[in-house]
């Protein structure tokens, strides 16, 4: 969502965003979070103070009224035709797929649905020339704690999300980081180019 965020607020690119986790509206309340910087939990939890409040109305009147921003979730069917609907009507710079393990599409097995996913995930960006930002789980090899331990061939249920992948991030919270709202995106995969840790604050 921050990337989300700034490919269309700063960067003044059409963004589509597609959950396949939770509601259109829980997804809007933390672009609202990122995007009018408020902490997502007081917001989450109806705990901001006036001021506050009536700053997040005021933005999301005005967000109303903006263009290029779309945010598909909630009775979405995730299968990959409605995901191409609707990069047809938005007509995106950059789609953001949040969950992309659980879109529908055939085979026999988790793995191989979930290998036949990222395949599609590659056809539809080449098909439709706009990249794909698709997130995804480790798998319980890796530690929340131990940074090293996460690499692109521990993505969970396929390799077939590695190999498709033109870069590759992956998140690290510790437990004393997750205390501190803290996360470090970390560069597992650059086809072209070489990358560094990133450190920032999620709340």
């Amino acid at each position: 969502l921050l990337q989300a965020e700034h490919a269309w607020h700063v960067d003044k690119k059409r963004v589509l965003i597609v959950t396949t986790e939770m509601s259109s509206l829980k997804m809007a309340q933390r672009f609202y979070s990122a995007h009018f910087r408020i902490a997502y939990d007081p917001l989450r939890k109806a705990q901001l103070d006036m001021f506050t409040e009536q700053k997040m109305r005021d933005g999301v009147m005005e967000l109303m009224k903006s263009d290029g921003l779309y945010i598909i979730g909630g009775d979405f069917d995730f299968r990959f035709e409605t995901m191409e609907a609707a990069i047809h009507e938005s007509n995106p710079d950059i789609v953001f797929v949040d969950g992309a393990y659980l879109l529908r599409t055939t085979g026999d097995g988790r793995t191989e649905k979930a290998a036949n996913t990222f395949d599609e995930l590659k056809r539809v960006a080449k098909r439709n020339k706009v990249p794909v930002i698709a997130t995804t789980q480790f798998n319980r090899e890796v530690s929340a704690n131990n940074a090293a331990s996460m690499s692109i061939e521990k993505l969970a249920l396929t390799d077939a999300a590695g190999w498709n992948a033109d870069l590759a991030f992956g998140i690290v919270i510790t437990d004393d980081m997750r205390r501190d709202k803290r996360m470090i995106i970390k560069p597992m995969k650059f086809r072209e180019g070489f990358g560094q840790d990133v450190e920032c604050w999620w709340d």
